[in-house]
């Protein structure tokens, strides 16, 4: 069975296993994602890579790589500059940004992930992960006002 969430110029899919007429559950197959390992890019971009060297990339996982921190004051407080991951991970948000049909951004994963009997179709949203990159924005905004003499 598989629903559509129908969103401003995307949808979301996902694809719902059920038992069968005896009660049985067959659940779906992992998805490459959960096949991964930690790693990082030639870039130094935090990733999961499976045994066929495809990138999935966490989008909390780069915002937090943007802020190298969960917590703000750290970042604030850590450096004058931004280390060269910092920087990779703010240029990955930035390009791969989508614009809405309201000027908005939202950051779509590129992968399909499931969670028990449920697999969501590649290209959706996460609500955690869009809060993470707006932190690593705020962050960054911080950052420039208290480390860039010229504002």
């Amino acid at each position: 069975m598989t629903f559509t969430s129908k969103k401003s110029n995307s949808s979301v899919q996902f694809d719902v296993y059920e038992p069968d007429s005896s009660g049985t559950m067959k659940l779906p197959e992992n998805v490459g994602f959960w096949k991964s390992k930690l790693s990082t890019d030639e870039d130094g971009m935090i990733a999961l890579v499976n045994k066929d060297g495809q990138y999935y990339y966490n989008i909390s996982s780069v915002a937090f790589q943007a802020m190298n921190s969960r917590d703000l004051k750290v970042l604030t407080k850590s450096s004058q500059k931004l280390s060269l991951k910092q920087t990779k991970a703010l240029e990955w948000l930035n390009k791969h940004k989508v614009v809405l049909n309201n000027g908005s951004y939202i950051w779509y994963y590129n992968f399909p992930l499931n969670y028990n009997n449920i697999v969501v179709i590649s290209s959706w949203p996460s609500a955690f992960s869009q809060a993470a990159v707006i932190y690593a924005y705020i962050a960054f905004i911080i950052y420039q006002f208290t480390y860039n003499s010229s504002h």
